[in-house]
């Protein structure tokens, strides 16, 4: 299960959930889900770099670029890259030293260089 989370503000937060559909939340909190818009779907991580862009890593190893208004899957983006490493979320049993439950461990994924 791949649950995260960045806050932005005190106001607005990007969840990626246990289904992992990314979305922006916005205040006011109190309620669950707090008002939102849907980034993506089928997301592995994300990194925020404002409320109106995100970078976003899809389960087929493509990095993209995304832009709001953001409500419509995908918003409009633009590749990054491909075959993009893919991180690893450990279940904390029978790994190895400093790999315990929610640390990230990367796996590579085969490239081909010309």
């Amino acid at each position: 299960m791949n649950i995260s989370f960045q806050a932005l503000s005190d106001t607005e937060v990007v969840v990626l959930g246990h289904d992992n559909n990314l979305w922006p939340e916005h205040a006011p909190f109190g309620q669950v889900p707090p008002r939102r818009e849907q980034i993506d779907a089928a997301v592995v991580a994300f990194q925020a770099l404002s409320d109106t862009e995100v970078v976003v890593l899809g389960h087929d190893a493509n990095l993209w670029l995304e832009h709001a208004p953001f409500g419509q899957v995908p918003p409009r983006r633009e590749q990054i890259d491909a075959q993009v490493m893919m991180p690893f979320l450990g279940d904390g049993e029978g790994e190895g030293e400093g790999e315990g439950e929610g640390e990230v461990t990367l796996r590579a994924r085969s490239r081909s260089v010309k």
